[in-house]
């Protein structure tokens, strides 16, 4: 009888991906390739349009990408580290204010240029770019939308309100 459970013991003996993890498991180093090859493929495998090798290509190096990162020892670390961490807290925060960031930045830095072509001077506005709309963003959630998880907030902020409002004296 077939169970489900047994599903990621069977696909870790077939998949190259488990095979590595498997095998190399003290090298943690070569765990990551096997990752770094899906988002490889991933990225440079995709197309906008609705063909099915590419979308196969896609679907199989997605699903080689997920399970191997799951498997990984490095790649968990990687995940688990708290600076990764803080920024996923503060994706929906990065997510609102990326764009009004990148548009006034755009403005002062458009002259901003290096020989090389249009790959360094992209790297050259993502150098500027994401330290500020991290530092920015990192503002922002510690003043506004941290303290708005709680959902006595509403109350609390009454409370401070009136404790330093004068005209209650």
């Amino acid at each position: 009888m077939f169970r489900f459970s047994e599903i990621p013991n069977r696909l870790s003996r077939i998949t190259t991906a488990g095979k590595l993890i498997e095998e190399i498991d003290g090298l943690h180093f070569m765990a990551i390739i096997p990752v770094l090859a899906a988002v490889l493929v991933m990225v440079y495998g995709y197309r906008w349009d609705f063909e099915l090798p590419s979308r196969l290509l896609f679907a199989t190096s997605l699903f080689v990408f997920l399970y191997t990162a799951f498997k990984s020892i490095l790649f968990n670390r990687l995940i688990r580290n708290r600076w990764i961490t803080s920024i996923g807290g503060m994706c929906y925060t990065i997510y609102l204010i990326h764009l009004p960031i990148s548009e006034f930045l755009i403005k002062i830095t458009k002259n901003i240029t290096i020989p090389g072509g249009y790959e360094t001077n992209l790297f050259l506005q993502l150098l500027i770019f994401i330290p500020i709309t991290l530092v920015i963003s990192g503002i922002f959630f510690l003043l506004i939308e941290k303290p708005c998880m709680d959902k006595y907030w509403p109350r609390k902020l009454a409370q401070r309100l009136k404790r330093t409002n004068p005209n209650n004296l």
